[in-house]
Protein backbone atom coordinates (compact mmCIF):
# COMPACT_ATOMS: atom_id res chain seq x y z
CA UNK A 1 0.00 0.00 0.00
CA UNK A 2 1.24 3.30 -0.52
CA UNK A 3 0.48 7.09 0.19
CA UNK A 4 0.01 9.80 -1.67
CA UNK A 5 3.39 10.75 -1.57
CA UNK A 6 4.49 7.26 -2.31
CA UNK A 7 5.26 5.87 0.62
CA UNK A 8 4.93 2.36 1.70
CA UNK A 9 2.28 2.38 4.32
CA UNK A 10 2.25 -1.44 4.61
CA UNK A 11 3.09 -4.59 2.94
CA UNK A 12 1.93 -7.82 3.24
CA UNK A 13 4.61 -11.29 4.35
CA UNK A 14 4.86 -12.08 0.33
CA UNK A 15 6.24 -8.79 -0.38
CA UNK A 16 9.18 -9.17 2.73
CA UNK A 17 9.34 -12.66 1.59
CA UNK A 18 10.07 -12.18 -1.79
CA UNK A 19 12.96 -9.00 -1.86
CA UNK A 20 13.96 -10.65 1.53
CA UNK A 21 13.56 -7.19 3.47
CA UNK A 22 12.54 -6.58 6.58
CA UNK A 23 9.56 -4.31 7.72
CA UNK A 24 11.35 -1.96 9.25
CA UNK A 25 13.43 -1.58 6.16
CA UNK A 26 10.07 -1.05 3.74
CA UNK A 27 7.83 0.87 6.06
CA UNK A 28 7.21 5.05 5.49
CA UNK A 29 10.21 4.28 3.02
CA UNK A 30 9.77 6.07 -0.33
CA UNK A 31 9.11 3.37 -3.18
CA UNK A 32 11.33 5.02 -4.90
CA UNK A 33 14.20 4.46 -2.26
CA UNK A 34 13.87 0.81 -1.42
CA UNK A 35 17.08 -1.29 -2.29
CA UNK A 36 19.31 -0.19 -4.67
CA UNK A 37 16.56 2.25 -5.86
CA UNK A 38 14.94 -0.77 -8.02
CA UNK A 39 11.74 1.02 -8.43
CA UNK A 40 13.08 4.55 -9.35
CA UNK A 41 11.81 3.60 -12.77
CA UNK A 42 11.47 6.40 -15.75
CA UNK A 43 8.00 5.22 -16.33
CA UNK A 44 6.48 3.87 -13.17
CA UNK A 45 6.95 7.41 -11.17
CA UNK A 46 4.75 8.88 -14.11
CA UNK A 47 2.28 5.92 -14.06
CA UNK A 48 2.16 6.16 -10.13
CA UNK A 49 1.08 9.65 -10.52
CA UNK A 50 -1.00 9.43 -13.10
CA UNK A 51 -3.36 7.26 -10.63
CA UNK A 52 -3.82 9.59 -8.20
CA UNK A 53 -4.14 12.82 -10.18
CA UNK A 54 -6.64 10.66 -13.27
CA UNK A 55 -8.09 7.77 -11.80
CA UNK A 56 -5.90 5.44 -14.09
CA UNK A 57 -4.36 2.07 -13.51
CA UNK A 58 -1.47 0.08 -13.66
CA UNK A 59 -2.14 -2.95 -15.64
CA UNK A 60 0.59 -6.01 -16.36
CA UNK A 61 3.03 -3.81 -16.49
CA UNK A 62 6.26 -5.99 -17.09
CA UNK A 63 9.38 -4.78 -15.37
CA UNK A 64 12.94 -6.61 -15.62
CA UNK A 65 15.28 -5.29 -13.27
CA UNK A 66 18.31 -6.60 -11.11
CA UNK A 67 16.89 -6.48 -7.43
CA UNK A 68 19.29 -5.73 -4.75
CA UNK A 69 18.75 -9.18 -3.10
CA UNK A 70 17.85 -11.13 -4.77
CA UNK A 71 19.34 -10.71 -8.16
CA UNK A 72 17.79 -10.33 -12.28
CA UNK A 73 14.06 -10.68 -12.03
CA UNK A 74 11.24 -10.06 -13.93
CA UNK A 75 7.97 -8.86 -12.06
CA UNK A 76 4.32 -8.00 -13.14
CA UNK A 77 2.71 -4.92 -11.60
CA UNK A 78 -0.73 -3.81 -11.12
CA UNK A 79 -2.17 -1.07 -9.18
CA UNK A 80 -5.34 1.15 -8.87
CA UNK A 81 -6.63 3.67 -6.23
CA UNK A 82 -8.36 3.18 -3.32
CA UNK A 83 -10.23 5.43 -1.30
CA UNK A 84 -9.69 5.71 2.36
CA UNK A 85 -11.23 6.92 5.23
CA UNK A 86 -11.11 10.94 5.57
CA UNK A 87 -11.13 10.53 1.88
CA UNK A 88 -7.04 9.40 2.39
CA UNK A 89 -5.89 8.46 -1.61
CA UNK A 90 -3.92 5.24 -1.83
CA UNK A 91 -2.20 2.89 -4.24
CA UNK A 92 -2.67 -0.64 -4.32
CA UNK A 93 0.45 -2.58 -5.71
CA UNK A 94 0.35 -5.78 -6.40
CA UNK A 95 3.48 -7.17 -7.76
CA UNK A 96 4.01 -10.81 -8.86
CA UNK A 97 7.24 -12.39 -9.37
CA UNK A 98 7.05 -14.08 -12.97
CA UNK A 99 11.07 -14.89 -13.63
CA UNK A 100 10.05 -18.51 -14.17
CA UNK A 101 6.91 -18.09 -16.42
CA UNK A 102 9.03 -15.53 -19.25
CA UNK A 103 11.90 -17.98 -18.98
CA UNK A 104 9.91 -20.39 -20.06
CA UNK A 105 8.10 -18.30 -22.89
CA UNK A 106 11.75 -17.54 -23.93
CA UNK A 107 12.58 -21.10 -23.99
CA UNK A 108 9.20 -22.25 -25.83
CA UNK A 109 9.93 -19.05 -28.38
CA UNK A 110 13.48 -20.37 -28.79
CA UNK A 111 12.33 -23.99 -29.43
CA UNK A 112 9.81 -22.64 -31.67
CA UNK A 113 12.42 -20.71 -33.54
CA UNK A 114 14.32 -23.99 -33.94
CA UNK A 115 11.69 -26.05 -35.34
CA UNK A 116 10.45 -23.66 -38.17
CA UNK A 117 14.40 -22.95 -38.90
CA UNK A 118 14.97 -27.23 -38.58
CA UNK A 119 11.35 -27.38 -40.84
CA UNK A 120 12.76 -24.75 -43.41
CA UNK A 121 16.31 -25.91 -43.54
CA UNK A 122 14.10 -29.87 -44.18
CA UNK A 123 12.11 -27.89 -47.37
CA UNK A 124 15.50 -26.37 -48.54
CA UNK A 125 16.76 -30.05 -48.15
CA UNK A 126 13.56 -31.71 -50.45
CA UNK A 127 13.88 -29.26 -52.96
CA UNK A 128 17.75 -29.31 -53.54
CA UNK A 129 16.88 -33.48 -53.26
CA UNK A 130 13.98 -32.93 -56.05
CA UNK A 131 16.28 -30.33 -58.47
CA UNK A 132 19.76 -32.77 -57.72
CA UNK A 133 17.40 -35.98 -59.14
CA UNK A 134 15.80 -33.77 -61.45
CA UNK A 135 19.29 -32.68 -63.53
CA UNK A 136 20.54 -36.69 -62.74
CA UNK A 137 17.98 -38.38 -64.76
CA UNK A 138 18.07 -35.74 -67.13
CA UNK A 139 21.86 -36.03 -67.56
CA UNK A 140 21.64 -39.90 -67.55
CA UNK A 141 20.20 -39.72 -71.21
CA UNK A 142 23.07 -38.01 -72.57
CA UNK A 143 25.48 -41.71 -72.24
CA UNK A 144 22.75 -43.58 -72.96
CA UNK A 145 22.22 -41.97 -75.90
CA UNK A 146 25.75 -41.46 -77.01
CA UNK A 147 25.86 -45.49 -76.24
CA UNK A 148 22.77 -46.35 -77.68
CA UNK A 149 24.07 -44.25 -81.12
CA UNK A 150 26.99 -46.57 -81.48
CA UNK A 151 25.43 -49.63 -80.55
CA UNK A 152 23.10 -49.01 -83.49
CA UNK A 153 25.84 -47.79 -85.97
CA UNK A 154 28.05 -50.34 -85.17
CA UNK A 155 25.08 -52.79 -86.08
CA UNK A 156 24.02 -51.24 -89.44
CA UNK A 157 27.18 -50.19 -90.79
CA UNK A 158 30.27 -52.09 -91.27
CA UNK A 159 32.70 -49.68 -89.67
CA UNK A 160 36.16 -50.49 -89.80
CA UNK A 161 39.11 -51.14 -87.15
CA UNK A 162 39.49 -47.04 -86.74
CA UNK A 163 35.86 -46.23 -86.80
CA UNK A 164 35.62 -49.35 -83.68
CA UNK A 165 38.48 -47.80 -81.87
CA UNK A 166 36.74 -44.77 -81.75
CA UNK A 167 33.15 -46.26 -80.93
CA UNK A 168 34.36 -48.23 -77.93
CA UNK A 169 36.06 -45.44 -76.35
CA UNK A 170 32.95 -43.30 -76.88
CA UNK A 171 31.07 -46.08 -75.08
CA UNK A 172 33.62 -46.83 -72.78
CA UNK A 173 33.78 -43.03 -71.57
CA UNK A 174 30.01 -43.24 -71.65
CA UNK A 175 29.50 -45.99 -69.57
CA UNK A 176 31.72 -44.29 -66.79
CA UNK A 177 30.33 -41.07 -66.88
CA UNK A 178 26.74 -43.25 -65.93
CA UNK A 179 28.26 -45.37 -63.59
CA UNK A 180 29.58 -41.67 -61.81
CA UNK A 181 25.40 -40.43 -62.56
CA UNK A 182 24.34 -43.22 -60.94
CA UNK A 183 26.65 -43.18 -57.89
CA UNK A 184 25.27 -39.84 -57.10
CA UNK A 185 20.96 -40.77 -57.24
CA UNK A 186 22.82 -43.11 -54.87
CA UNK A 187 25.19 -41.07 -52.30
CA UNK A 188 22.06 -39.38 -50.02
CA UNK A 189 24.29 -37.28 -48.53
CA UNK A 190 24.95 -35.48 -51.29
CA UNK A 191 21.55 -36.11 -52.90
CA UNK A 192 19.86 -33.53 -49.87
CA UNK A 193 22.88 -31.27 -50.11
CA UNK A 194 22.96 -30.99 -53.48
CA UNK A 195 26.68 -31.21 -53.79
CA UNK A 196 28.74 -33.60 -56.21
CA UNK A 197 31.96 -35.50 -55.49
CA UNK A 198 35.01 -34.04 -57.43
CA UNK A 199 38.28 -35.94 -58.56
CA UNK A 200 40.85 -32.89 -59.74
CA UNK A 201 43.66 -32.94 -61.62
CA UNK A 202 46.15 -30.85 -64.33
CA UNK A 203 43.80 -31.20 -67.82
CA UNK A 204 43.96 -29.74 -71.07
CA UNK A 205 39.98 -28.42 -72.12
CA UNK A 206 40.48 -28.74 -75.48
CA UNK A 207 40.37 -32.72 -74.47
CA UNK A 208 37.28 -32.00 -72.55
CA UNK A 209 35.63 -30.19 -75.31
CA UNK A 210 36.58 -32.59 -77.92
CA UNK A 211 35.59 -35.76 -75.92
CA UNK A 212 31.90 -34.04 -74.79
CA UNK A 213 31.98 -33.89 -79.11
CA UNK A 214 32.64 -36.91 -79.55
CA UNK A 215 30.05 -38.12 -77.37
CA UNK A 216 27.23 -36.14 -79.35
CA UNK A 217 28.80 -36.30 -82.66
CA UNK A 218 25.69 -38.99 -83.43
CA UNK A 219 23.10 -36.37 -83.18
CA UNK A 220 24.73 -33.84 -84.66
CA UNK A 221 24.69 -36.08 -87.52
CA UNK A 222 21.04 -37.32 -87.37
CA UNK A 223 19.88 -34.03 -87.78
CA UNK A 224 22.40 -33.19 -90.61
CA UNK A 225 23.99 -30.54 -88.16
CA UNK A 226 27.59 -29.23 -88.51
CA UNK A 227 29.69 -28.95 -84.87
CA UNK A 228 32.42 -26.95 -85.64
CA UNK A 229 35.32 -25.81 -82.72
CA UNK A 230 38.17 -23.13 -82.89
CA UNK A 231 40.05 -24.56 -80.11
CA UNK A 232 43.37 -23.22 -78.01
CA UNK A 233 44.97 -25.29 -75.47
CA UNK A 234 44.52 -24.25 -71.96
CA UNK A 235 45.22 -26.58 -68.90
CA UNK A 236 43.12 -25.90 -65.64
CA UNK A 237 42.49 -28.14 -61.84
CA UNK A 238 39.37 -29.88 -62.73
CA UNK A 239 37.08 -32.60 -62.80
CA UNK A 240 37.13 -34.06 -66.25
CA UNK A 241 34.19 -36.37 -66.16
CA UNK A 242 32.25 -33.46 -64.62
CA UNK A 243 33.35 -30.62 -67.17
CA UNK A 244 32.26 -33.13 -69.97
CA UNK A 245 28.90 -33.51 -68.34
CA UNK A 246 28.70 -29.94 -68.22
CA UNK A 247 29.43 -29.51 -71.96
CA UNK A 248 27.26 -32.88 -72.95
CA UNK A 249 24.36 -30.70 -71.32
CA UNK A 250 25.04 -27.61 -73.54
CA UNK A 251 26.08 -29.24 -76.42
CA UNK A 252 22.69 -31.45 -76.39
CA UNK A 253 20.58 -28.30 -75.59
CA UNK A 254 22.00 -26.69 -79.09
CA UNK A 255 21.64 -29.70 -81.13
CA UNK A 256 18.35 -29.94 -80.07
CA UNK A 257 17.06 -26.35 -80.13
CA UNK A 258 19.55 -25.97 -83.65
CA UNK A 259 17.30 -26.71 -86.38
CA UNK A 260 18.28 -29.60 -89.07
CA UNK A 261 21.48 -28.38 -91.29
CA UNK A 262 22.23 -25.72 -88.87
CA UNK A 263 25.62 -25.35 -86.87
CA UNK A 264 26.64 -25.53 -83.74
Amino acid sequence: MLDSEFRVNKANRSFYETFQVSASQTAQSLIFELGNGQWNLPGLRSLLEDILANDTSIQNLEVEHSFEQIGQKTMLLNAWKIIQPEDAQMILLAIADITERKQFELKRSELLAQEQSARQEAQIANRAKDEFLSNLSHELRNPLNTILGWAQLSRTRNLDRVAVTRAWSVVERSVRMQAQLIDDLLDISRITSGKVHLTTRLIDLVSVVNAAIESIQLSAEAKTIQIVSHLNSVTVVGDFDRLQQVLWNLFSNAIKFTPSGGRV
